[in-house]
């Protein structure tokens, strides 16, 4: 039979599994259910309570603008009353609380004057971490403005010898104040990478790859079970590796086309072509490797087994979440190549030494296995 004919009697086998349009509907399921989340409003890394003291000067007004204006990965609530804040930090509603003084503009004035902050902004915190060192950064550069354009003032009148009001000050900072960038953002290969993204998103490749090992992994599973069916027998009795590579394109195709679809409606793609590449390689990469663990583990039973493993050691030893470096680990996992090899080059050449040496492994463990069954 020709082999395009029998690719395709293939994938129409595979679309008449529930378990396989099953695996398939994952993804924009997936996609769609993070998008639908970073679209509200209400989904941050931190969610901070801001309140500011009646009577307020013009600066504290201003630095609480700027921080609910604030397009970062932290929503700023403003709150009227700082009992009900507090009440609410406590309630685990809110991460942290902010109080701003009302009279914000003597604090400004005693850091450009060089003197002791007598009434500062108050951060409480739900518990000790991290959190609040990044709320304090947040707020330094919210402030930031403010400052510059009260030592401009300074300068002005003690050096300058102008007497300018705090209004016209203003006027004439903003109209001058530089409009640059200071901060490019770049992967490793130098592309420009997003200013402002959602958060939950970043680990969406991650969670997508280890998505299309676990296919990779399934297609081992209905390859044996086809197997023991007798499916393969009219065919040279499926010793032949180009065989067993159609069978795996007929799962991986599919597959790895949603994955591209989801990754670019995710707003993840850098470049096409790049993206094209690399998933080529990774999915080459996944069947190599789920053929080696057919021929290893033998069973269905085993072969079940080892599906949450590998996708638990992908999502602890590559960088999905987080980047964990643990040498031997790392290097049995095509997925830790992808992921980085997304944006670093060095890691696309180890993504080709991998699959050399796994198909190596793979065509030892072919022939091994037939001189065995020879013996049988």
């Amino acid at each position: 039979m020709n082999k395009t004919i029998y690719f395709l009697l293939l994938v129409k086998r595979l679309f008449k599994r529930p378990s396989f349009i099953f695996m398939l509907l994952m993804v924009p399921l997936l996609v769609l259910l993070l998008k639908g989340q970073t679209s509200d409003d209400g989904t941050r890394l931190l969610d901070i309570g801001v309140y500011i003291e009646e009577n307020a000067d013009s600066d504290a007004v201003t630095l609480m603008d700027t921080m609910l204006k604030s397009g970062s990965s932290f929503r700023f609530c403003r709150f009227d009353s700082k009992d009900e804040m507090i009440e609410s930090l406590k309630r685990v509603e809110i991460h942290e609380a902010i109080v701003i003084p009302a009279d914000f503009s003597q604090a400004l004035n005693q850091i450009i004057n060089y003197k002791k902050i007598t009434n500062p902004i108050q951060i409480y915190i739900r518990e000790q971490g991290v959190s609040h060192k990044l709320i304090r950064e947040i707020i330094n550069s919210s402030i930031f403005p403010q400052l510059a354009m009260k030592s401009t003032g300074r300068f002005m009148r003690e050096v300058e010898g102008i007497d300018i009001g705090e209004s016209e000050l203003k006027d004439k900072f903003e109209a001058n104040y530089p409009d640059v960038q200071l901060f490019v953002m770049a992967y490793a290969d130098g592309t420009l990478a997003e200013e402002e993204f959602d958060v939950l998103l970043i680990p969406l490749r991650g969670m997508l790859a280890v998505w299309l090992m676990i296919c990779s992994l399934a297609a081992s599973l209905y390859y044996v079970k086809d197997a023991n069916n007798g499916l393969f027998t009219w065919r040279s009795g499926g010793k032949r590796i180009g065989d067993k590579l159609l069978y795996y394109l007929a799962v991986m195709i599919p597959t790895a086309m949603t994955y591209l679809i989801a990754v670019g409606a995710s707003s993840l793609m850098v470049n096409v072509f790049r993206e094209i590449g690399m998933l080529a390689l990774y999915v080459v990469a996944l069947i190599i490797l789920s053929n080696i663990v057919r021929l290893l583990c033998r069973s269905i039973k085993n072969i079940g087994i080892m599906i949450p493993l590998f996708a638990i050691l992908s999502l602890v030893f590559s960088p999905v979440f987080m980047d964990v470096k643990f040498g031997p680990v790392n290097l049995c996992l095509p997925t830790y190549f992808y992921l980085k090899g997304v944006h670093n080059n060095s890691y696309v050449i180890g993504m080709v030494i991998y699959i050399v040496a796994a198909f190596a492994i793979w065509t030892g463990l072919e022939l091994y296995n037939q001189k065995l069954r020879g013996k049988e």
